[in-house]
């Protein structure tokens, strides 16, 4: 099964005043996964910028995660372009 959830603010998403950071983001997806009933999935990240996506899930919730792939990927802390 792939599941690809619209991030909070985006696609058709309402729009919200706040609540974007990476932990939120993280949060909302987790809540869509358990309202399906998946306990553990994977992440498939195909392009740095959807990389801190899977940072902030593995170290939110990493008994959840059973792979991540990160390709072209900033270490955290490494590329100034980069807010945690």
């Amino acid at each position: 099964m792939i599941i690809v959830p619209d991030l909070r603010g985006l696609g058709l998403s309402s729009k919200r005043d706040g609540g974007y950071d990476k932990k939120n983001q993280a949060a909302d997806v987790v809540g869509v996964l358990d309202a399906l009933g998946v306990r553990t999935f994977r992440i498939g990240d195909a392009r740095q910028s959807a990389s801190w996506f899977g940072y902030a899930v593995a170290a939110t919730h990493p008994e959840r995660v059973s792979r991540w792939v990160a390709i072209d990927a900033p270490l955290p802390g490494m590329d100034p372009g980069i807010r945690s």
